[in-house]
């Protein structure tokens, strides 16, 4: 990502908000409106607003592809938060990668509501299903799509709510309920694991030698002086926050990067900026390499999400709710986020060999083990369940 040409696109925003919306038409009013009119007043909106997302996603890759090798769709909603130093945006990124998952997320899903019409007929929470099914494509979107950590872990935390609402649906059943409750501990464990990393990174990144005095003239397509943070320049003495859009004789806006951001982009910059990479990579915790240890906790997360060792054992059981939420959410999308979080923060892995060859190890123990219980698996989902973890490791 470093060195990216970012191309402001105002629709990629509503990627994620058609879905949203759709969980708060049904969850709202879907109650009162399926006794009175029927199903039909839930599924259509329901279903079509996915589709609408999948139809923008489509026109977000095609631009994509003719902006260039090394542009990205960007969008700024607004600055969310600003701390001292951090400034966090409401932003919406989309690069090669995450527009391949866009694109799954948002087919597969749509395709899994349409088939959902018919599964759930006759249900009388079917108003129910349509808001947690739709609020699950929202987060996965929001996942997929956040240009920084905070808004990824938004994303993060919803598919794990939605998992836990959809997976114990028919509550009634203690199996149920019970298998909801294990996948919502264990992913809790796995969630801490991501936020421990992430407060780490954070810390490291504050800790590092700031050496650099370098400025970043101009700015990218799409954005603000302010926004523009390519390098890191926080000399001597000099406040960061301060040191925001300042003007050169010339009238060339010169910007200064602060010394933190939660920004992918921005962090892959400070990582592998040369005046702060030794810094960084030279700093310790517990005897263990900063970086390291960083990745092993976010990955800690990643073996929650994607089920892998040892922090597999809820999926099998979460095929106890219905089938569209095991085809959806336990099959096809939600247990991609942890791959996806590791290829996405390629940069901090490549810097550790370390946790590189943990990542490894653990995904071909897990593919080998997996796929040797699924052998001897009678039930379908089930088998399902193990070739699903078995195929992410």
């Amino acid at each position: 990502m470093h060195g990216l040409h970012l191309v402001d696109f105002p629709l990629l925003g509503l990627i994620p908000l058609l879905p949203l919306i759709g969980a708060v038409y049904t969850g709202l009013f879907g109650s009162k409106l399926q006794k009175r009119f029927g199903e039909p007043v839930i599924y259509w909106p329901a279903v079509l607003l996915p589709w609408a997302s999948f139809a923008i996603g489509l026109v977000a890759v095609v631009t994509l592809a003719g902006a260039g090798h090394h542009a990205a769709l960007h969008h700024k909603a607004w600055t969310w938060m600003a701390a001292g130093w951090l400034q966090v945006d409401f932003a919406f990124q989309m690069d090669r990668l995450s527009a391949v998952m866009c694109m799954v997320v948002t087919f597969v899903g749509s395709l899994i509501h349409v088939y959902s019409i018919g599964y759930m007929k006759g249900d009388p929470a079917y108003w129910r299903f349509f808001s947690h099914l739709n609020l699950f494509m929202a987060g996965m979107l929001v996942l997929v799509l956040g240009d920084n950590f905070i808004l990824m872990f938004v994303g993060w935390e919803g598919v794990g709510l939605c998992s836990y609402l959809l997976i114990g649906f028919w509550y009634r059943e203690v199996k149920n309920a019970v298998a909801g409750m294990k996948a919502f501990v264990v992913n809790r464990i796995g969630d801490y694991g991501f936020q421990l990393g992430l407060f780490l990174l954070f810390w490291g990144l504050v800790g590092a030698p700031a050496l650099s005095s370098r400025t970043t003239a101009g700015t990218l397509p799409g954005q603000t002086a302010a926004a523009s943070h390519e390098t890191v320049a926080v000399p001597g003495g000099v406040d960061p926050a301060s040191s925001y859009g300042t003007d050169a004789p010339d009238g060339t806006a010169h910007v200064t990067t602060p010394i933190t951001s939660v920004s992918f982009r921005e962090v892959e910059s400070i990582v592998n900026d040369p005046a702060r990479r030794d810094g960084i990579l030279g700093q310790k915790v517990l005897g263990i390499g900063l970086i390291t240890l960083v990745c092993l906790l976010f990955f800690v997360g990643a073996t929650g999400k994607s089920a892998q060792i040892p922090l597999y054992v809820w999926l099998p059981d979460a095929m106890a709710g219905p089938t569209p939420v095991s085809a959806l959410i336990h099959a096809a999308t939600m247990v991609t986020a942890g791959v996806y979080m590791v290829a996405r923060l390629h940069f901090l892995f490549a810097a550790s060999p370390a946790a590189m060859t943990v990542v490894a190890t653990v995904g071909a123990l897990t593919g080998l083990f997996a796929a040797t219980i699924g052998l001897f698996q009678y039930d379908i989902k089930k088998v399902l369940a193990y070739s699903t973890v078995s195929q992410l490791g």
